[in-house]
């Protein structure tokens, strides 16, 4: 059995890394702004999920508040556009898909908004030039959240770069990973100077600060290296699954920043910079590979994968992992029945925060993102999944249809 996510190679140590964070800053904002093709270089974050906040506080104005986004997120991110003071509108999807309901979103946008945040998923919304001219028309801007999509182009450029601005996270769970955080890149250059102006004003996150995520993350690392994830998690995982006449769901998602607190307000550490930079080079090959991986599971399941398009977009999606509709009648059955099988599926990315008791009574509509977060499974597409289990993975997956 292969676990359906797991950490890339992390340095534990580099925490503890001294040196001139100044130069590694310099040296890491040049890497990976040549990586992306930016016109200008990113800044780097202590927070990823902090960049959603710093452009949303310079894009509101007057009664311009609103921020319309998609509730199949984390709840932080809510939580971020509310601590710049914006006002969420939720946007549902298109039928069995990730992509914005463009119409939906046309019907939302009034002279109240400020901004839609649009998130970028396993593969790039489809329709992202739809949504810019729809905004264009109204004179709203838009940002991108590519917190899973480092890599992924739209028309042959980055996402985040086509937009007023976007957001990429650089932590653990990620393809390019530290412990915490991200860069923000605005495409406005005075924008981004005053973006840069008041994170220049904020501390470096220093060791201590690292060290609950440092712990969080050596855990799953652990859990999930090989050795122990066949010797000791797996068996859990299928002991669990024996004693249940149900398949696990995904519990209600924790909030984990109730305030603006002081490492939302901070830069990378050295080691963070350090980190990142040593790993630049290895991202176009793990994105190759994931596309791979993706692109065997389309061979069987091509007709059932959530949001799928052309071809050429598909292949410029970055497939953290590759999620197939099986429908809610099917879908517990079905992942029960491969764990069991011996294949770590996963089951929906994202929760709807819609749901969650916080953000109940958030203006706009999530039909459509309840019923994918009920009726999808997501295989798994990371460095570790060779070609060969893939496609044992899709032909028993296949039995179970």
């Amino acid at each position: 059995m292969v676990p359906k996510q797991i950490i890339y190679p992390m340095r534990y140590l580099s925490p503890f890394m001294v040196g001139n964070a100044e130069l590694r800053e310099d040296e890491f904002q040049n890497g990976f702004s040549k990586l992306l093709k930016l016109p200008h270089p990113c800044l780097p974050l202590g927070r990823a999920r902090t960049g959603v906040y710093l452009l949303v506080k310079g894009l509101i104005h007057g009664k311009r508040v609103k921020v319309v986004m998609s509730p199949y997120t984390i709840p932080d991110l809510v939580n971020m556009v509310t601590f710049a003071g914006g006002v969420p509108c939720f946007v549902d999807f298109e039928p069995n898909s990730t992509n914005i309901s463009v119409g939906e979103l046309d019907s939302i946008l009034d002279e109240q908004t400020a901004c839609v945040l649009v998130t970028h998923y396993h593969v790039n919304q489809a329709n992202f030039n739809d949504v810019l001219k729809v905004c264009e028309n109204k004179g709203v801007a838009v940002v991108e959240d590519c917190a899973i999509s480092l890599g992924g182009t739209i028309g042959g450029k980055s996402v985040g770069t086509q937009s007023a601005g976007g957001v990429y996270s650089l932590s653990s769970y990620k393809f390019l990973n530290y412990f915490w955080g991200g860069a923000i890149f605005a495409k406005d250059q005075q924008f981004q100077e005053r973006i840069a102006s008041e994170v220049g004003k904020w501390p470096r996150l220093r060791t201590k600060d690292y060290r609950p995520q440092v712990l969080r993350t050596l855990k799953y690392d652990l859990a999930t290296r090989p050795l122990l994830f066949s010797l000791v998690t797996a068996p859990i995982l299928l002991w669990k699954q024996r004693r249940s006449s149900l398949a696990q769901t995904i519990r209600q998602p924790r909030i984990e920043s109730e305030t603006f607190d002081s490492t939302l307000q901070s830069r990378p550490s050295a080691g963070a910079c350090a980190e990142w930079c040593s790993k630049l080079g290895k991202v176009e090959s793990n994105l190759s590979h994931r596309r791979k991986i993706a692109s065997l599971y389309s061979r069987h399941f091509g007709e059932l994968m959530v949001g799928a398009s052309s071809a050429e977009e598909l292949d410029a999606g970055c497939y953290v992992n590759y999620p197939i509709w099986v429908g809610v009648e099917k879908r517990d059955r079905i992942y029960k029945s491969m764990l069991l099988a011996g294949y770590d599926v996963g089951l929906s990315l994202y929760p709807n925060v819609h749901e969650h008791p916080k953000f109940l009574e958030v203006a706009g509509k999530s039909t459509e993102v309840s019923r994918l977060c009920s009726s999808v499974l997501s295989l798994p597409c990371h460095p570790r999944v060779s070609e060969a289990y893939a496609e044992s993975l899709a032909i028993r997956l296949k039995t179970e249809l």
